[in-house]
């Protein structure tokens, strides 16, 4: 009898026991969902571009007059030749702050718009020809941009440089004078680039650019007879940026 009561009382202890462990037990609570993780603008990237360009500005003759002012010569009004345009472009990111981007990007673009106007007899029977041309425009700019959700507005500045080559012709084959050189001067724009899938961005992009006056002397000696071209270009391009080292991907917060 002593047996039995004494191994009731040991499994009402074992009981107690249990239910008092089951009551301290830790109670969990579901996390409250994280934020999605910003994207990280972060990085170097490469690429390439494809657009539509207009080049030209004024072309002013000498005082004097004696080169004439033939069709759109004289102390013409701003002239522009539309075009097309593609390049390369690459560059560096840093995301200095969750909304704001500081960045470098360099770029090389050829150009297709040359001009040529009449300058004596309006293109009659024996016509001097000018004849304008840009092979390639290349920048080098500083970005600042404003990001949200996968996306970033920015604006562009920085130094241009351009490969132009203006010249008189005779009947348009036989250069008469030329001046081919490469000249500098700013570069102005602003554009909208968006984070596609993995390291892929895609951007569109608007630049004004000013790279100064070029002059062709016909009579280098008397300093008579001589044309001044202005050298401008507007152009409007998308890109596609691939970014290296894994930097586009979203930033996770550490704790």
């Amino acid at each position: 009898m002593k047996k039995l009561t004494l191994a009731a009382a040991a499994a009402s202890v074992l009981f107690t026991g249990a239910a008092s462990a089951a009551d301290l037990a830790p109670r969990y609570t579901k996390a409250a969902p994280l934020a999605a993780p910003a994207y990280d603008w972060s990085g170097f990237y490469l690429g390439v571009n494809l657009g539509g360009s207009a080049s030209g500005g004024s072309i002013k003759s000498d005082p004097s007059g004696a080169i004439g002012s033939g069709e759109g010569l004289g102390d013409s009004a701003d002239q522009f030749r539309a075009g097309v345009t593609g390049g390369f472009q690459g560059g560096y990111n840093w995301q200095v702050a969750p909304n704001f981007v500081l960045g470098v990007e360099g770029d090389i673009n050829w150009l297709s718009s040359n001009r040529s106007f009449c300058v004596i007899d309006e293109c009659g029977t024996f016509p001097l020809i000018v004849t304008t041309r840009t092979d390639w425009l290349s920048t080098v700019r500083g970005r600042v941009g404003y990001t949200w959700d996968r996306s970033m507005l920015y604006v562009t500045g920085g130094v241009a440089f351009a490969d132009v080559r203006d010249s008189f012709n005779f009947f348009s084959f036989t250069d008469i004078a030329t001046n081919h050189q490469t000249r500098s001067g700013y570069a102005v724009g602003a554009g909208l680039e968006t984070a596609l899938v993995g390291n892929w961005t895609l951007k569109a992009e608007y630049l004004f650019s000013d790279v100064g006056t070029n002059r062709v002397n016909l009579n280098p000696g008397d300093g008579n007879g001589f044309l001044d071209f202005r050298h401008q270009y507007q152009i409007g391009r998308i890109g596609l940026n691939y970014r290296f080292g894994g930097f586009g991907s979203p930033v996770v917060a550490k704790y």
